[in-house]
């Protein structure tokens, strides 16, 4: 019997461990996401995510000649079923420039996404880089749209 518990913890940990790890919502949603044919979650890179943006806004033109900044911003970013951005975390960036490229991000769209015909929010990462001094070889960046 306790060989019988024992085998069976075994296997157990032997299969949570062949599993692969889930992306994790940025915000707490209880709707249809887009999934793979295995359930897993599919999370977009950014430059997919910037080819399916149907509306990008800008960071304002006055904060980019408010601060000397150089710095790269990366969020995960939620579209509900409709295309636009349902939430955003941080994953990266600078705190004294995150709310302006947050309120920027907020405020993209997205070409929507269907499942069997259905309407499905989906999922991914967006990563900007933004300077404006000692840029170096990447050069001066003052947008988020291109």
């Amino acid at each position: 019997m306790k060989k019988g518990i024992q085998l069976g913890i075994l296997l157990l940990a032997q299969l949570s461990l062949g599993q692969t790890a889930q992306p994790k919502l940025p915000c707490a949603y209880s709707g249809a996401i887009l999934r793979d044919d295995n359930g897993q979650i599919v999370s977009f890179t950014s430059p997919q995510m910037k080819s399916r943006a149907t509306r990008k806004v800008d960071v304002g033109v006055a904060f980019m000649g408010s601060l000397d900044f150089k710095a790269t911003f990366m969020y995960q970013v939620l579209v509900g079923p409709t295309g636009n951005v349902t939430c955003i975390k941080r994953i990266t960036g600078l705190p004294v420039a995150d709310a302006e490229v947050e309120k920027a991000v907020r405020q993209w769209k997205f070409k929507p996404v269907d499942k069997n015909g259905k309407p499905v929010a989906s999922m991914g990462v967006m990563e900007f880089y933004l300077c404006n001094i000692s840029c170096g070889k990447e050069g001066t960046r003052y947008s988020i749209v291109d």
